[in-house]
């Protein structure tokens, strides 16, 4: 009893870093941005065996984490889109919490001061978080985390979803990114439709009065190159675009070193969701381009994907 008193009172502690850091509206830069860069990346801070066993836990993963917070500072990135910054629980027992609690620390002493809930959906017994999360330079003024309705049985003890934030970026003009995570079964697509389906729905309904822009990102585990995946791209590509959202990358080789390109980054067209004004994402995108970190370990990366890099003209 006096154990899991000690563990209940350290897991608080800890938990606490991982609480959403949020800035008021009213607190923009000094200087107005006019441009935004945002990288998406999947971390690979998972728990499966044949993961761990390839370097994604251990005393591997600070080095693999430091290394990409010096990715962050040299890339000049403003806004970080997260992916499998998982947390794993048993009753007391927690996995990786120390490693994100790190991160998070490493993040907001170079900057990343805003960041959303890290530990948002963990389950209260058994399960794993959903590993998303956004870091920003730019106040967060709002967030909500998600957690899909539908999922595969084998992600069944996996709470994945997606994080959405709105940042203000000064001069009254916010930017409303997405950082999410799909079911990585192959045997039940219908269940992954599902999840993008309630992915669009939340971004759907980012509307406002002001002209915006929105930001979509991550993980999806669908491949746009694979012919047994291609009904599936296929239905993420025309929800996406029902919410007026389009593909920044549409010709990548690989996003995940066993080849497929299972990341994606999507921007809207129309300053507002299903409005008017449409511009092209040729003409919204400064440059963009993907992203291979190393570790500083021979042969380890920061991941086994590659970021999205992306800097996004602003209205």
């Amino acid at each position: 009893l006096i154990w899991c008193r000690s563990r209940h009172l350290y897991n608080k502690k800890q938990f606490f870093k991982l609480q959403p850091r949020l800035g008021p509206l009213s607190a923009g830069p000094p200087v107005p941005a006019s441009d935004v860069r945002i990288l998406s990346q999947n971390m690979w801070c998972t728990n499966s065996w044949g993961a761990v066993r390839k370097g994604s836990k251990g005393p591997e993963v600070r080095k693999r984490f430091d290394a990409l917070v010096d990715a962050a500072v040299q890339g000049k990135y403003d806004v970080l889109l997260l992916q499998e910054l998982f947390t794993y629980r048993i009753a007391y027992f927690f996995l990786t919490v120390e490693e994100i609690v790190y991160l998070t620390e490493r993040l907001e002493s170079v900057g990343f001061t805003y960041h959303t809930d890290l530990v948002y959906n963990l389950p209260i017994v058994l399960g794993q978080s959903s590993g998303v999360a956004v870091f920003s330079r730019y106040p967060i003024v709002e967030w909500q985390g998600h957690t899909f309705t539908d999922h595969s049985i084998k992600d069944s003890l996996n709470a994945k979803g997606f994080v959405q934030a709105t940042v203000n970026v000064g001069d009254g003009r916010l930017v409303h990114v997405f950082s999410t995570h799909l079911d990585s079964s192959k045997s039940q697509p219908e269940a992954k439709m599902k999840q993008v389906d309630q992915l669009t729905r939340a971004i759907g309904s980012v509307v406002g009065p002001a002209p915006s822009t929105t930001v979509a990102a991550g993980d999806f585990n669908i491949c746009s190159r694979n012919p047994g995946t291609r009904t599936l791209y296929t239905h993420l590509l025309s929800s996406m675009r029902r919410v007026k959202m389009e593909p920044v990358f549409t010709d990548l080789p690989h996003t995940h070193r066993a080849g497929g390109v299972l990341d994606h980054l999507f921007i809207n067209v129309t300053s507002v969701a299903g409005g008017a004004d449409f511009m092209p994402p040729d003409q919204r995108v400064i440059s963009k381009r993907s992203v291979h970190f190393e570790s500083g370990v021979p042969g380890l990366p920061v991941s086994d994907h590659d970021g999205l890099e992306v800097t996004v003209r602003l209205r």
